[in-house]
């Protein structure tokens, strides 16, 4: 696209062909008395700043210096900074602002770049300042402190340098004119080619870029005064919300030497605003108390700095409505930040612009009053007098609207090129337009969207990094022989630096000092660079990919690093607003009370919840062992209490794996999902009652068929109440078949899978468990279950309880089997159980289940929005609650669109004859809104196994190549890969290699072959123990988390048992079955091979349900069958009982022997068929091995 002027941008300005001087000169006259700048105490208004100005480049012209002499600024943000600038420009000398907190290295560097005469430095600084400066270096001026750039205690002036005082008390230099085409600023940067040199920024290009931008801004014209200075005239037709010339106030927050902040200030010059002077280390709620005090009406900064801003808790508490503009530069930032700063200052423009170096400044913004708002993630359209292209790669195919392409740029603003780097410019600089390096792609509007970038720079909280010096440096430690530098995005800093090293080959035996080694490395790096620059991950590798030319391959490096770092598949390259305080906001709103300690204990003193184990989840930074979206997520579910929804509903949190909600009504409360066991729920209850009086229970409601949404209901009423008609026991159709039918076959090994899917053996710890991803862990109390008095048959069903109206939706076959919502009409207040929260769920646990239909939870989430539009709150079974109604609904948007797209595009692809595996690879993240949203971020369940439990469902274990049709089984196979591979050390050895790499999901799989074929090799053990870990601290996902640490701990033999004690099941739970289903449990137990070779009938009658079974072993098979056998045949032993007994016994609370020696069963006729039935039924495994055959 050939950019002209699009619709969104005021006119082209003309721009005065004058030097930077006239800026200033032209304010002094405009607004002489109005505050120039504020810095603590201390001020100075436009006019004194001209003066000083003026003295300051008397002094410098006295003391040698000529205009093209370079003057270097060596100092922290001070307003004694902005006099020794202008100063520097009104005498035609160029400024190079440089970083004062880089080494010394660095800065003799620059100061050779740039050619420094002259330098001014600061108190804080000059101790560097000695070692680094050069034979060249004519004059050195030291100025004083100030509040923002306040001076070390006993700092002594530098021996030769002058004090700024004596420059200020030079006669002013009057009558000299800068030549616009003299350079006013030596911008040192990287720029698009990565290493260090100074771009030449003419006075012509500063004043331009600052005309452009102060102009759209204002809506204003600029022309020159009597005297030649620069001003502006506001235009009639000036959009209301532009910003007013000689009344704004700004916060000079970004750093001086960046050209966001010196830029910037020029435009604050030319329209009169006062710059409040800030330094030291951002403190985002200072910044905010000071944008209240001095009534800030426009500022500028990094991501990093709003980031931080969104976090504090004075944004709340201040008044904001001064802020008219708000300009964020420097990086990208997120749309979610950028729409909640939007929600921060309702009054203010906030926008994204684009431009670099190379450029002055600005390429791009959105200006006020433009007719079209700007969409999220633009950085606006091109400022007037400038035009944009995207190029293809061979720079001169021009390409249209919409398609991706590198940013060239022409106009007043681009630059001269670099100081004494022909060749450099010639590259960068072609007929008159700058090649920027950055890919993007404009809309129909003309708002430009930044894609990438062509070259590897990486920016970390702002400011530019790059590899190629990085990598010098690495190498120049002498063990490194080769070495590459690559990003790794990090949330809130944006990119990290990371490296990887080839070692020499006398160095090789480095390696093995481990992390102390590469510490040691990193550290030598860090000695050297500015502490943004410092290398914050290194990895040792035996070589680095190259392309058949040599070059390293970039692209490969990052793939690796995403295999080691990103954790959960879908859990990397998508932006997340980790600034975003919403939903901590909502996890702790509306706290009435809690659990001090929150440990709950049975009758006998053993604990069954400790919520408090996991405070370390709030107590610190997120540490290198936890991914951080998965470290927000566990502090987040650790809020624990009593909490008021609304006037009139409460949820009691933190106390167990679910959500317990009570509703107060005229007459009693409902309470709904009583926990899992009833010491939580009767924990919950008394929290409750402490705090809103001993109200009586009318009514509990399940929400569905799963243990942790009854099982405390013993803790919430008694079966005795029930019985009395006092308590009415709701749920969902078909609830008592699925309640306790679910682990009737495959319970044993789903319990022994789901002590690796909750962590149930690890330490709640950094380098542990730290929860679920959906809650923090599951009470281990007393499961109770008393049966439902009302079943809820239809949707639309509408019952009141106490006073509470409840409107029901059935929701058969989503998360459960049978489920149901609730809407609560008087209170505007939607249950919807556990299909909606703020994780994204399983579709197919990982501890195994029948895989649920994702389209049809999504169809229900559809109906639940239809039926209940006016719902403003919304609350579930297990996270927090939300609140108003747009968010509600754009909630259970996300939440449907999730597993509508999981199982559409599952099924796309696999029609186009993609298998599960390879579809989970190809969606490997959400698109779009989705990828960006907390609330379907794979903490639970995940995209990548959800995804393969679509295709399962639909196409089962097979994905139809023949030489999946037989495989050997695993240990087997195993044995003749690692034969085939050369032998287990040598698997081992390759293994190694691939684990420095960075490649461990393969070292996982090829490591475990040797482990499956020789289980006691101990170097396979201790690289997998190692590869586990890695992959099980990178994970976004909880419960891969919790198996990789299991799967490590297991192979480290630290595993205790899982389950070494007499197991007893709940009570309840085994009478709530069906006789049948009792029958059908002990035919899965059956070891048919042996059972083959007996032929047993047994008869089996029930005194208390006046039942009768008969039970037929044959052919390895038990056939259960109500009533006699067929044909009239006799059975050879009658077993007379009562069903409640036989729960008993099934219940491990006594014996068969004890039963009949008790009397409580008679056996009629062959008593040892009974011994051989039984002898004949296999006890499940309760602990077997997982990570080993």
């Amino acid at each position: 696209m050939a950019s002209t002027r699009p619709q969104t941008s005021p006119p082209s300005p003309d721009i005065p062909r004058v030097g930077a001087d006239a800026l200033l000169a032209g304010a002094a006259r405009a607004y002489p008395d109005r505050v120039a700048l504020l810095d603590g105490d201390e001020s100075m208004t436009f006019a004194e700043l001209h003066d000083a100005a003026l003295r300051v480049a008397g002094g410098l012209r006295a003391r040698g210096l000529r205009p093209g002499d370079p003057v270097a600024l060596h100092m922290p943000n001070t307003y004694w900074y902005l006099v020794a600038y202008y100063g520097a420009l009104c005498a035609g000398l160029p400024v190079a602002p440089l970083n004062p907190a880089q080494p010394v290295g660095a800065l003799r560097a620059q100061l050779r770049d740039c050619g420094a005469k002259a330098v001014f430095t600061h108190p804080a600084n000059w101790a560097g300042l000695v070692e680094a400066a050069g034979p060249d270096l004519q004059l050195v001026v030291h100025v004083p402190g100030t509040a923002a750039g306040p001076a070390p205690e006993g700092a002594v002036p530098l021996a030769g340098s002058v004090p700024l005082t004596d420059l200020l008390a030079a006669d002013p230099l009057h009558g000299y004119r800068v030549d616009p085409d003299l350079v006013a600023h030596l911008q040192l940067t990287g720029g698009t080619t990565g290493r260090s040199k100074a771009v030449r920024v003419l006075h012509r290009n500063l004043v331009a870029n600052v005309v452009q931008s102060g102009c759209g801004r204002s809506g204003s014209v600029a022309g020159l005064d009597e005297q030649g200075g620069l001003r502006v005239t506001r235009s009639a037709d000036a959009a209301p919300q532009a910003m007013l010339p000689g009344e704004g106030v700004t916060i000079a927050i970004a750093p001086l030497f960046h050209g966001l902040g010196l830029v910037g200030h020029n435009i604050n010059t030319l329209l009169g605003g006062t710059a409040v002077i800030t330094g030291g280390r951002f403190d985002a709620d200072q910044f905010i108390v000071d944008i209240e005090r001095y009534g800030v009406t426009n500022m500028a900064g990094s991501p990093a700095m709003f980031y931080a801003m969104l976090r504090s808790p004075e944004l709340g508490k201040r008044d904001l409505s001064s802020v008219r503009l708000v300009t964020s530069g420097a990086a990208p930032i997120d749309t979610t930040a950028l729409t909640q700063l939007r929600a921060a200052m309702p009054g203010a423009s906030i926008v994204e612009g684009y431009g670099l170096s190379e450029a002055t400044m600005g390429l791009t913004t959105t200006f006020p009053g433009a007719p079209i708002e700007p969409p999220l993630g633009s950085v606006g359209t091109v400022i007037p007098g400038t035009e944009l292209q995207l190029r293809a790669e061979d720079g001169e195919t021009v390409l249209p609207q919409g398609a991706t392409g590198e940013i060239w740029a022409r106009g007043p603003q681009i630059t001269d090129g670099y100081q004494d780097e022909p060749e450099l410019t010639a590259a960068q600089f072609v007929d008159g337009w700058l090649r920027t390096g950055d890919l993007g792609h404009f809309d129909e509007n003309g708002f430009l969207f930044l894609v990438g970038r062509a070259k590897d720079m990486l920016i970390y909280k702002g400011y530019n990094v790059y590899p190629q010096p990085l990598e010098e440096l690495l190498c120049s430690h002498p063990a490194v022989a080769q070495a590459s530098v690559v990003g790794r995005k990090a949330p809130e800093v944006g990119e990290i630096p990371v490296g990887f090293v080839v070692l020499r080959p006398n160095a090789a035996a480095e390696a093995e000092r481990g992390q102390a080694f590469l510490d040691e490395v990193m550290a030598h790096v860090a000695a050297q660079v500015a502490p943004y620059q410092k290398v914050r991950e290194l990895h040792v590798v035996p070589a680095l990919p190259l392309t058949p030319t040599g070059k390293i391959l970039k692209t490969e490096l990052r793939k690796r690093l995403a295999a080691v770092t990103a954790g959960t598949p879908g859990s990397a390259g998508t932006a997340l607003d980790f600034a975003d305080p919403t939903d901590r906001e909502n996890a702790f709103r509306g706290l009435v009370d809690k659990l001090d300690p929150c440990v709950i204990r049975d009758a006998e003193g053993r604990v069954v919840w400790d919520n408090d184990r996991w405070s370390f989840l709030t107590a610190q930074e997120c540490p290198e062992t936890v991914h951080p979206s998965l470290w927000r997520q566990a502090g987040l579910n650790t809020a624990q209490g009593l909490f008021e929804v609304c006037e009139g509903v409460y949820q009691l949190r933190g106390l167990d794996v679910s959500n317990m909600t009570i509703v107060e009504g005229d007459s009693g409360i409902v309470v709904i999902d009583p926990l899992v066991s009833k010491e939580c729920a009767a924990a919950g209850m008394e929290l409750y009652r402490r705090n809103r009086g001993d109200r009586p229970v009318r009514a509990v409601l399940y929400s569905h068929s799963h243990g942790d949404h009854f099982g405390g209901v013993l803790g919430v009423t008694t079966q005795e109440a029930v019985d009395a008609g006092e308590v009415a026991i709701v749920a969902p159709s078909g609830f008592m078949e699925h309640a306790v039918s679910e682990n009737i076959f495959a319970g044993p090994a789903m319990r022994r899978r789901a002590v690796y899917q909750y962590g149930k053996l690890l330490p709640a710890a950094a380098d542990g468990s730290v929860g679920m991803g959906i809650a923090q862990w599951v009470s281990s109390g007393t499961i109770g279950l008393v049966p439902p008095t009302v079943t809820v048959e239809e949707t639309g069903t509408e019952l009141s309880f106490g006073g509470v109206r409840i409107v029901f939706q059935m929701a058969p076959d989503t998360e459960a089997p049978s489920e149901m919502n609730f809407y609560l009409p008087d209170h505007k207040v939607l249950l919807i159980a556990e299909m909606v929260n703020h994780t994204l769920h399983n579709v197919l646990t990982l501890r195994g289940a029948l895989v649920r239909d994702a389209r049809a939870w999504a169809e229900y989430i559809t109906e639940c929005i239809l039926l209940f539009q006016d719902a403003d709150i919304l609350i579930g079974s297990h996270t927090w609650p939300t609140w108003g109604r747009e968010q509600v609904v754009t909630m259970l948007t996300q939440q449907r669109d999730a597993y509508a797209y999981l199982h559409d595009q599952t099924v796309r692809l696999m029609n186009s004859g993609l298998t599960g595996a390879e579809i989970a690879e190809e969606l490997a993240e959400f698109p779009g809104e989705l990828g960006r949203s907390w609330n379907v971020r794979g903490y639970y369940g995940s995209i990548s196994h959800n995804v393969k439990a679509v295709y399962q469902r639909y196409m089962g274990w097979f994905d139809a190549n023949p030489s999946h049709l037989w495989q050997h089984p695993p240990v087997e196979q195993a044995k003749r890969y690692v034969a085939f591979m050369g032998g287990a050390d040598a698997v081992v050895a390759k293994a190694r290699a691939s684990f420095e790499e960075g490649d461990l999901r393969w070292v996982a799989e090829v490591v475990n072959h040797v482990l499956f074929a020789e289980p006691d090799h101990a170097a396979a053990r201790a690289l997998q123990i190692e590869t586990y870990t890695r992959l099980g601290f990178a994970q976004e996902n909880a419960t891969w988390r919790n198996f990789y640490l299991s799967g490590a701990q297991e192979l480290s033999a630290s595993q205790r048992a899982a389950d070494t004690q007499n197991h007893s099941e709940s009570l309840d739970l085994i009478a709530a079955l069906g006789t049948g289903q009792i029958f059908q449990s002990m035919a899965v137990r059956l070891n048919g091979p042996r059972a083959a070779a007996h032929r047993l009938l047994l008869r089996w009658e029930f005194g208390d349900t006046d039942e009768v079974w008969t039970l037929l072993v044959g052919n390895g098979v038990l056939t259960p069958m109500r009533g006699d056998a067929p044909g009239g045949e006799a059975p050879q032993l009658t077993v007379r009982l009562e069903r409640a007994t036989l729960d008993r016994i099934l219940a491990k609370r006594t014996t068969f022997a004890d039963g009949i020696g008790a009397g409580a069963i008679v056996l009629d006729g062959d008593a040892t068929v009974l011994a051989t039935f039984y002898g004949l039924l296999d006890e499940p495994a309760r602990n077997f091995p997982i990570a080993l055959p």
